[in-house]
């Protein structure tokens, strides 16, 4: 088994993260993930929010994800944890998990030598994703309400 974690920070509210990500993995379309733009697999993907166990300093959910391959592309499925800490003046956000190589002893090797690199490059994309969503969400839920009040004056 082999883990894994990558950080970004967004210019986020702290207290919409966790929210606003798990919007972004209940999207209907679906979710590919891959260490580009144009080399990305379908996954069949499942979310939901859990308690953060891993913060000691708050109590405050964090968002479980598990997806496996929709394709008969030989990838591992993931199982991790987007975790949110706060970062004046905004969030710095984790995907934590881990993966079994598929193929037994040759996927080890295979790991060994440029899968692992495969793996953190497809956090990566899938973090400044998530990121990009929360940002541009956080950035129109503002926009609305800043017309909405607007409108009542």
């Amino acid at each position: 088994m082999r883990s894994i974690t990558v950080t970004q920070r967004a210019d986020v509210p702290f207290s919409l993260s966790v929210d606003l990500a798990e919007r972004f993995f209940k999207r209907p379309h679906g979710l590919a993930v891959g260490p580009g733009r144009f080399l990305r697999a379908s996954v069949v993907q499942e979310s939901a929010q859990i308690r953060d166990v891993t913060d000691d300093t708050m109590v405050h959910e964090a968002l479980m994800l598990i997806w496996q391959s929709r394709m008969r592309l030989p990838l591992p499925d993931f199982h991790g944890l987007l975790t949110v800490r706060v970062w004046a003046p905004g969030t710095e956000i984790s995907i934590r998990g881990s993966y079994v190589p598929p193929f037994g002893i040759a996927g080890q090797l295979f790991d060994s030598a440029i899968g692992w690199r495969i793996a953190r490059m497809t956090l990566q994309r899938l973090l400044r994703d998530v990121c990009a969503y929360l940002e541009a969400q956080h950035e129109k839920e503002r926009a609305d309400r800043d017309a909405a009040t607007a409108t009542r004056r």
